[in-house]
């Protein structure tokens, strides 16, 4: 008679288990957080410009491509910030930017035009 070899399957540590749930959870756990990012945005995107005439978004899209809003919040705008603004006026060859800063005790603004 033929004797079969038997083979065993190799011994299933209770540190593989551990280490599988560990990465499923923090799986789990990115893809809630990517998944709530992706819904605020969205909330963000439906409320933020609410439009009821076609002419409305143009004439939205046409203020957003003419000018450039730079947002701060620093305690003084510096130098470095104009020239950062200047920089992106130059680099996307916009006319107009409007530079604002929410970090001082009252709102401050400067309109740069090229």
């Amino acid at each position: 008679m033929l004797k079969k070899k038997q083979t065993k399957a190799p011994a299933f540590q209770p540190t593989q288990s551990k280490s599988i749930a560990q990465s499923a959870k923090s799986e789990l756990a990115r893809l809630r957080k990517q998944i709530n990012i992706e819904a605020t945005l969205e909330r963000v995107r439906s409320s933020a410009i609410p439009m009821r005439k076609s002419g409305q978004l143009t004439q939205v899209a046409k203020v957003m491509l003419i000018q450039l809003v730079e947002l701060k919040a620093v305690k003084d705008l510096e130098d470095v910030h104009l020239a950062q603004i200047l920089n992106y006026l130059k680099a996307y060859r916009i006319e107009v930017g409007l530079l604002i800063n929410f970090g001082s005790k009252s709102l401050t603004f400067k309109r740069l035009v090229l």
